[in-house]
Parts: C-alpha cells; sequence; structure tokens
C-alpha cells in the first residue's frame, strides 16, 4: 500500500515544482548561455574582418583599417524630436532647420563618443605598447580609422560592439571624358531630365539661396558653365573674384581654384551649371552657387586618407564660420 502511494507522492511534487517556478527562467539561462556561446565564438569574430583585410597582413605588419561600429545615430529621430520642440516654441522656419542639424550632429557625437569609448581605451594601451600607430574617432558614420597590427585588429573583432573591419581602400580618379558636342543638344540634358529636376524647377524650386561644396579634384572656376555659379564670383569685376571663404586646397595649398583632373569641374557641373543666359542646363540646381575645394589626385589614394581632415580641420578655421553650406562628399 505504501509503495503504491509513493511515485504517486513523487509526480505530485514534480508537477508542483513545475507549477511553481517560473518556466521562462530555464528558457531565459539557456538563451543567454547560447547567446554569449555565440558572441564569444571564433566564427562571428572571424565573420566581422574582412576577408581582403586579412590579406593586407600578409605582407605587412601595420595596416590602416576601418573599425565600424553596431549602433549607428538615429538621426530621423533627432531631427523629428527637434522638430517638434521647435514647433512647440513657435520658432521661425529657419530656427527650426538649425534646431533639426544642431539636434542630427548632437545626436551623432554622443552615439559616437557612448558607443567607441572601451575600444579608444584599448587603442591608448596598445598604442603605448608600440602595437598601434594611430587611431582616429568619426561620428558621421559611427567607425574609427586605426593603423595597427594583426593582433591588434583580432582583439578588437571580439569587441560586442564593434560589427566589422574593413580594409582601407585604394581609390583612384577617373579623367572625365569631354564626349562629343551637338549644335541640336536639348537644353536640358538627359540625366537632369531623368531624375525629376525639371519637375522641380517648375515649383519654383532651382537651388537659389543654397551654397553647394564639392570636394573633388578641384574645379575649373571660370567654365562658362560655372564662372558666374562660383560663390566668389564678381559681377561688377569678373574676372578677380575672391577666393576667401570661397576655396580651399587640401592638397597643394593654393590661393586659387584649379583642376588638373577635370573631374571636380564635372561634378561641379552636374551640381549647379548651366549657361551664362541660364540656358544649357546642365545641373540640378542650376540656381546654386558652388564653393569648391581639392581633396582628390589623379593618383590613387586610400579612401580615409582622402576623407580626413589636415591636422588642423579640413576647412580652415575662416571658412568654418563662414554662411552655411550644403557639403557634397567626395566622388570617385
Amino acid at each position: 500500500m505504501g509503495k503504491s502511494r509513493l511515485p504517486r507522492r513523487l509526480f505530485f511534487l514534480l508537477l508542483i515544482a513545475l507549477l511553481v517556478l517560473p518556466v521562462d527562467s530555464f528558457a531565459t539561462q539557456t538563451k543567454q548561455t547560447h547567446a554569449s556561446l555565440h558572441k564569444n565564438s571564433p566564427k562571428t569574430i572571424e565573420e566581422k574582418i574582412n576577408r581582403k583585410l586579412k590579406g593586407q597582413f600578409a605582407e605587412n605588419e601595420f595596416v590602416t583599417f576601418l573599425v565600424k561600429f553596431k549602433e549607428q545615430a538615429d538621426t530621423k529621430k533627432a531631427a523629428a524630436e527637434a522638430a517638434e520642440m521647435a514647433k512647440k516654441q513657435k520658432k521661425t522656419p529657419f530656427e527650426t532647420r538649425l534646431m533639426k542639424r544642431s539636434a542630427v550632429v548632437s545626436e551623432l557625437r554622443a552615439t559616437a563618443f557612448g558607443t567607441q569609448r572601451n575600444v579608444q581605451a584599448f587603442l591608448e594601451k596598445q598604442k603605448r605598447a608600440g602595437r598601434v600607430k594611430t587611431f582616429r574617432s568619426y561620428y558621421i558614420v559611427n567607425s574609427m580609422a586605426v593603423t595597427g597590427t594583426k593582433e591588434v585588429m583580432e582583439e578588437l573583432a571580439s569587441f560586442p560592439e564593434v560589427d566589422k573591419l574593413l580594409p582601407d581602400e585604394i581609390r583612384k580618379l577617373h579623367r572625365a571624358d569631354a564626349g562629343s558636342t551637338n549644335a541640336k543638344t536639348a537644353t536640358i540634358e538627359w540625366n537632369i531630365e531623368r531624375v525629376g529636376a525639371p519637375a522641380v524647377w517648375n515649383l519654383g524650386i532651382d537651388g537659389s539661396g543654397t551654397v553647394v561644396a564639392n570636394i573633388d579634384s578641384g574645379v575649373e572656376w571660370d567654365h562658362p558653365a560655372l564662372k558666374e555659379k562660383y560663390r566668389g564670383y564678381n559681377p561688377d569685376d569678373p574676372d578677380a573674384p575672391d577666393h576667401e571663404f570661397n576655396w580651399f586646397d587640401a592638397v597643394n595649398g593654393r590661393e586659387s581654384p584649379y583642376d588638373d583632373n577635370g573631374h571636380g569641374t564635372h561634378t561641379m557641373g552636374t551640381m549647379v551649371g548651366s549657361g551664362p543666359d541660364g540656358s544649357d542646363r546642365i545641373g540640378v540646381a542650376p540656381g546654386a552657387s558652388g564653393s569648391p575645394s581639392k581633396r582628390l589626385t589623379p593618383v590613387a589614394m586610400p579612401a580615409i586618407r582622402i576623407c580626413s581632415p589636415p591636422e588642423n580641420g579640413f576647412w580652415p578655421p575662416k571658412m568654418r564660420r563662414a554662411i552655411p553650406i550644403r557639403k557634397k562628399p567626395p566622388t570617385w
């Protein structure tokens, strides 16, 4: 009699235990264990490292590479919240734009600062030990440029906040083709028509009042399609423009605009170009002004070097204090 009740009692005790103890705790522990193993697994770390980057260490002790972080700033949310705040404070449209820009930059900086701290501390230590030559932080894309050893690169891949490690790709600037001239060519180029720019012009929006910055191989400022669009152009003295605040040469330090490749003149034309009388509109925003700079050369250059400012900043302090401009990224 007693023996037959024992299995039954054990069954009921087990049933009560299952009802009392939270089942999800077992699932959570299992899940956490699995996630931890996955995070630290060599395969996951291996996947973070670009194959081309691995090959570069076969020939070099120190290699420059890019560290991209998983967390990227939610700029749309930051801008939307700023716009909502501006609305409540009854700000003007201009003040609203400034608040949105400030909010976006602040969010970008805060995200980079908060996610890069551990990696920066590690790199500082490795630099003192001689395993890292240089490193630089970026915030528009939450990333860092590092020149270090293979061991440093592999250790960086183990950081959970790091998304991937990429090589510093070599970018070569190709010379723009002159093409052919046809007297019967339409006054609006096919590519401008293709992106729907004329429909926007018909709404009264052609870029007027906007300054577009071009980071490329420079510009032939007195090109007929660009001369009067140059921000330094002086209609009272057409051949004596003011280059201060309007041009910057990060390669050779020349004071006047030039283009030793033709690529920058081509891209500036695509942005703002048109004939002096407003005809033959080859630019998407023919009403805008252009502020060119030279950062690219015909010689192949690493992408990080192209995008990185010199020690004293890409734009000179005076130019940074000049009127706001809409920057255009390098083109290749």
